[in-house]
């Protein structure tokens, strides 16, 4: 055992593992932006669809062409989000996107491609 370990107290061991996990998280790219919702307020399901949206291919420069939202019932709602991008013709990535997330009290219970990145 080095002797870092033989005199380093509780303490200093836990701070030096919460800093090392720190930097290993942050060097891995496992944190991600936050989303509104995350931000501390409530953000609408059409915005929290878009953050998905976006997310899900976050280096495609997107234009968004469509929004829209629909409320089913009280609690439920359903967005389509559409846009598109600029590809190569011969490229292997769809130019137009589109997606659908159907909320309940506002919680995302589904999020599925309806015109798929990929050809």
């Amino acid at each position: 055992m080095c002797n870092f370990m033989r005199h380093a107290s509780r303490r200093e061991l836990r701070s030096a593992a919460a800093v090392a996990t720190l930097l290993l998280v942050t060097a891995c790219g496992v944190a991600k932006p936050p989303l509104p919702s995350e931000l501390g307020g409530q953000s609408a399901p059409a915005e929290h669809c878009l953050d998905v949206f976006k997310q899900a291919i976050p280096d495609a420069d997107i234009e968004i062409t469509s929004a829209k939202s629909v409320n089913d019932s009280v609690a439920k709602a359903t967005v389509t989000i559409e846009g598109t991008r600029d590809v190569t013709p011969s490229a292997a990535l769809a130019r137009d996107l589109a997606a659908e997330c159907k909320f309940d009290h506002d919680v995302l219970m589904d999020f599925h491609w309806t015109k798929a990145p990929f050809r």
